[in-house]
Order: structure tokens, then C-alpha cells, then sequence
């Protein structure tokens, strides 16, 4: 009797792995904002990579209240297809409130299943603090502007590679500052082109609003 048991537990084992062995071959791994700051109810861009060495999988990324706490009010998904050994990267775009300083990524199965999920932190920054972000390729850093800052309130500077380029006009909104520095702009994407804040004049250097914070705001910080 003792033998049937252990048999059939090991039956049930080998059909039926746990949540936990499965999410051991799909991985996440993400970044929320512009290098984890956002502004309270403005668009902010998650970056995902997946990577897969199970079967097969087709879903969806979520980010939702009920894993993620009130300082996320509504869920937000995007669709994915991973198959075995696949290896990419998904944008979703999400809100948050300024409360927030965490978010969960999870990754549901089209059963609605979750395979595999992650955690990004996220911090609130003030409506007259000063974001920038540098996109560089740059092997040796990226520009400081941090000191751009308008009489009591700070200066954040995110760097990001060009693929981290929203293709979504609302996603820089909180944005400041877009500067690019030893970046190959023949490399982005005609969703990234088409972005209204990287129009030809400004993909060579820094957006309008840009010149007009760096020319002004250095004597004001």
C-alpha cells in the first residue's frame, strides 16, 4: 500500500508540476518609469524581458490593484507570445498614483494561469521637480543634468538605451528633457520616428522644450 502512495504522489508530481517549478523556467525581470521615477496619474512606461525555457506560452503581461496595491487604480495588460527558448522584451504603459512605490508584473497564461511574475520599484517625484532622460549608446556614461532644477525643487535624471524609447506619445509627457548623446536614431523604430517629441531638428540634439529648460533653468538652479 505504502509503495501505490508513493507512486501515485509521484504520478500527480510529474503530470501536474507546481506554480513554483514552472515559474522557475519563465523569468521576468523589469523596469518601471524613467529609471524608477514617475509623476502622480502620468503615463509611465514598463519595461519587461522574458525569458523562456518551458513550452510554449501565450498571455498576457498584467500589472493590476489587487497585486500591486491602491496606488495602482485601474489594470493594465498587454499580449505576449513566448515560445521555448524565447528571449524579448514588452512594453506595457501604466498610471500610478504618487503613493505608489512598488508594482508587480505577472504573467497569465491564456487559462489565466500565472506562470511567472516580478516586482519594480517606483518613486513619486513632484509636479515641479525636473525629469530628464538621456538616451545614449554611450560606453563611457551619459551627461549629468541633474544640477537643471528650478529654484527649491530637484532635478532626476534617467539614461536609457534607444530601445527604451516609448512608441507612445503620452508615455513622455512627464518628461522635461530628452536629450540623445552617441545615439544611432537610424536604429529607432517607425513608432519611435513617429513620436511628436523626436521630430528631425529634435533627434539630432534635445527637444524645443528641452533647449528652453537647459538654456534657462541652469541660471535658475
Amino acid at each position: 500500500m505504502r509503495k501505490l502512495i508513493a507512486l501515485l504522489i509521484l504520478a500527480f508530481v510529474i503530470v501536474f508540476p507546481t506554480s513554483a517549478q514552472e515559474q522557475t523556467l519563465i523569468t521576468l525581470t523589469a523596469e518601471a518609469g524613467f529609471d524608477g521615477y514617475f509623476r502622480d496619474g502620468q503615463w509611465l512606461p514598463v519595461s519587461v524581458h522574458l525569458t523562456n525555457a518551458a513550452d510554449d506560452v501565450s498571455g498576457r503581461l498584467v500589472v493590476r490593484p489587487e497585486t500591486s496595491g491602491s496606488g495602482i487604480t485601474n489594470t493594465y495588460s498587454t499580449p505576449v507570445t513566448l515560445p521555448r527558448g524565447g528571449d524579448q522584451t514588452a512594453l506595457l504603459y501604466i498610471t500610478a498614483r504618487g503613493f505608489a512605490t512598488q508594482i508587480r508584473i505577472e504573467l497569465i497564461d491564456d487559462a489565466g494561469v500565472v506562470v511567472a511574475q516580478t516586482t519594480a520599484p517606483v518613486r513619486s517625484i513632484q509636479s515641479q521637480d525636473r525629469l530628464h532622460v538621456v538616451v545614449t549608446e554611450s560606453a563611457v556614461g551619459s551627461i549629468d543634468l541633474n544640477a537643471i532644477k528650478t529654484g527649491i525643487y530637484n532635478g532626476y535624471q534617467a539614461n536609457w538605451g534607444s530601445a527604451q524609447i516609448p512608441d507612445r506619445a503620452a508615455a513622455l509627457d512627464a518628461v522635461d528633457l530628452l536629450l540623445f548623446s552617441e545615439v544611432d536614431t537610424g536604429a529607432l523604430s517607425d513608432g519611435q520616428r513617429r513620436h511628436p517629441r523626436l521630430g528631425d531638428e529634435r533627434r539630432a540634439a534635445r527637444s524645443d522644450r528641452g533647449r528652453e529648460l537647459a538654456g534657462d533653468e541652469r541660471g535658475a538652479g
